[in-house]
């Protein structure tokens, strides 16, 4: 139950830090940002080397910047 807790405040703090700057992506930003902590602590527990966790933060990061960068979750997307 601490952890929960712990998370869902670190979420808020995340959250409020990118809504400060980015308000209109501050949602879904948060929401991967989230969900990539989740999956960076599962394969954590399950053993994953320290250079594959950081591979996959540093590649998790470069999406967060074009996110940003592009200003809508839509057009940084794939061309369909």
């Amino acid at each position: 139950m601490a952890a929960r807790a712990a998370f869902k405040a670190a979420e808020g703090v995340i959250f409020e830090y990118i809504a400060a700057r980015h308000p209109e992506q501050a949602r879904e930003l948060t929401e991967y940002i989230s969900t990539v902590m989740i999956g960076l602590s599962a394969k954590a527990r399950q053993g994953q080397s320290l250079a594959l966790l950081l591979s996959t933060v540093a590649i998790a990061s470069r999406v967060c910047c074009i996110i940003l960068r592009v200003g809508d979750f839509q057009r940084a997307g794939p061309a369909s």
